[in-house]
């Protein structure tokens, strides 16, 4: 007697997958205790606030920035003369010296401003390896505000210095 093809393939289908179940113990597929327990969500917890020591250091950047900025501006209105006669001047002319001294002031003018920008990146970097030991985290986006403030501040008075020693003097 012969058995049709497909019956043939169903009883040797049946054989090899026989061979898949050996005896011995499985791991339950019942979730285990610790996917059936409720996942407790904690709050997050209310970022402390500032110190105020270092909020009042913050706000004296801040000031010292902002006078540095009003320095800048009043030693370019004071050197420009000088910075554009010494323009066209041949080097180690009196007008190409007196420009070069103009240029000395008004870098040295924005001096506040730069020791302010050193001043709180290194309070940023203080307060965040301080918070890192805190349980309780600490509010720190008045100090990161504040540092980004100072940084463009000082960024821009460097393009300025750049522009000016390009010969852009405008005021």
């Amino acid at each position: 007697m012969t058995f049709p093809l497909s019956s043939r393939l169903a009883v040797l289908a049946m054989l090899s997958l026989s061979a898949c179940g050996g005896v011995g113990s499985y791991p339950s597929l019942a979730p285990r205790p610790i996917e059936r327990a409720e996942t407790a969500t904690t709050p997050e917890a209310t970022p402390a606030a500032l110190d105020p020591a270092v909020g009042a250091e913050v706000t004296a950047l801040l000031a010292q920035a902002e006078r540095g900025e009003a320095a800048m501006t009043a030693a370019v209105r004071t050197a420009c003369p000088a910075i554009a006669r010494g323009a066209g001047a041949s080097q180690g002319s009196e007008a190409w010296i007196a420009a070069q001294q103009a240029i000395s002031a008004i870098e040295a003018s924005r001096r506040d401003t730069a020791i302010a920008r050193e001043s709180i990146e290194a309070l940023v970097l203080d307060q965040a390896r301080a918070a890192e030991d805190r349980a309780r985290p600490v509010d720190l986006s008045a100090l990161l505000a504040a540092s980004d403030t100072i940084a463009a501040r000082d960024t821009a008075q460097e393009s300025r210095l750049q522009a000016i020693r390009r010969g852009d003097c405008t005021t």
